[in-house]
């Protein structure tokens, strides 16, 4: 992403309005919706690229939000996240594919849990949802396991692809004159005369107002700007595999695990390239920043074949009795660290909470509603076509929307010259 990415000749302007720490999903979108809104912007990452803490490996899953609290910050933030992708996704040449969800209940336990979670998607306003009884389960997944009792299904639970989303986010920002630096890490922070005073391994910043959107480094860049950090962060390593293609025929829809008290379960769902993904797990670490596959046992099982099983306990078309062609075989496991180590259906962390001026910090759900006082410089120039405006989204077509997932994945090409090469 050489050219996209212009941090070294600009190295001279240090005055902006924000500076946004951390260049994964959310810094990206942040810059993308200040820089529309006239903002003078900079995002920093200490990576080498962008997206490389969690960002990088999540299951691509637009969320409806009909699991989350109702009413709270974090509702709002995923339904308003969903109407935007919704409606700029066809400018911006990003894929989706339409699959819904299925909370499938496999006990009497969890199918007597399954009316909450029906009762709270209508709360928060995901009205098509449906319970379903197994005869119309296995009418729409014919090939699911036998032994499904019922399941919440939700139409709307869709699939993206998790790199060209914030890569197009950043690529519209920096085309509206945001910046970005890599290989970039915050040293020192300092708020006075009304403004951060920053110290950075590039050289020093100045901004009205500093973003925080480190991932699992948030609480060390909370406690590094204000001498303490409200928030803890306990990671957690989820692995994924990744079946091959012939898998994408044994189901259609994304299938959920009913919740339990440490982790919303393991996910079996089809990709944006036509394969299967099946995880994740949930590791406690002390780690932050090592992200590998490992291989180690649990209860006699590797990691990888610990959720093989889980998929061929839920799918009879990957079933190990299949002929030897046809059945999936796993790519190498893939994994990601994650904010974790609490009950996941706890959500009294959620919710705002007092920071000192200028400082907000975007780590599980610790938003503000506050306004940011931008100064008037220009409209937003968020519409293709904007007169004497710098390019919108009509002119930016990343080449994520392939219509044919048969073949190698291909690069994302921006404006016919800048080439991702973060894979």
């Amino acid at each position: 992403m050489e050219q996209i990415m212009p941090g070294k000749s600009s190295v001279s302007r240090r005055e902006f309005d924000i500076v946004i720490i951390g260049a994964g999903v959310i810094g990206c979108a942040m810059a993308r919706r200040f820089t529309l809104e006239g903002a003078k912007v900079i995002l920093i990452e200490r990576a080498a690229d962008i997206l490389a803490g969690a960002s990088k490996g999540n299951s691509a899953i637009l969320h409806t939000g009909f699991d989350a609290e109702p009413q709270s910050l974090e509702l709002k933030c995923m339904q308003d996240g969903y109407e935007e992708y919704q409606s700029i996704r066809q400018r911006l040449g990003l894929p989706l594919l339409e699959t819904g969800a299925m909370v499938v209940a496999w006990s009497e336990d969890e199918l007597a849990r399954l009316e909450p979670i029906f009762e709270t998607a209508k709360a928060n306003g995901v009205g098509d949802v449906e319970l379903l009884q197994p005869g119309r389960i296995y009418a729409r997944e014919p090939q699911l396991a036998r032994g499904a009792l019922g399941a919440v299904l939700v139409p709307r639970e869709h699939i993206i692809d998790p790199w060209s989303a914030p890569l197009a986010y950043l690529g519209q920002a920096v085309d509206h004159g945001a910046e970005i630096r890599r290989n970039t890490e915050l040293k020192a922070a300092q708020f006075r005369n009304g403004a951060w005073q920053l110290e950075t391994t590039s050289g020093p910043l100045a901004a009205h107002w500093l973003i925080n959107c480190a991932g699992l480094f948030g609480d060390k860049v909370e406690e590094l700007a204000l001498g303490q950090s409200s928030f803890t962060i306990k990671p957690r390593k989820g692995q994924f595999i990744i079946l091959d293609k012939a898998a994408a025929a044994s189901m259609r829809t994304t299938l959920l695990p009913v919740p339990n008290e440490r982790t919303k379960g393991i996910v079996l769902c089809r990709t944006i390239f036509g394969n299967v993904l099946v995880g994740p797990t949930a590791e406690e670490t002390d780690e932050r920043d090592i992200a590998a596959a490992t291989t180690r046992r649990s209860r006699g099982e590797t990691r990888a074949g610990l959720l093989r099983n889980a998929g061929h306990r839920r799918l009879c078309g990957l079933a190990p009795g299949q002929r030897v062609e046809a059945v999936p075989h796993p790519l190498p496991p893939r994994a990601s660290l994650y904010r974790g180590g609490r009950d996941p259906l706890d959500r009294s962390h959620r919710g705002t909470r007092h920071c000192p001026p200028c400082l907000r910090s975007l780590q599980g759900g610790r938003q503000r509603r506050d306004r940011l006082p931008l100064r008037e410089r220009h409209a937003p120039r968020d519409r293709a076509g904007a007169a004497g405006r710098a390019r919108g989204e009509g002119h930016w077509r990343p080449q994520a929307a392939h219509p044919r997932h048969d073949g190698p994945l291909p690069g994302l090409l921006l404006l016919g010259r800048r080439r991702c090469h973060c894979r």
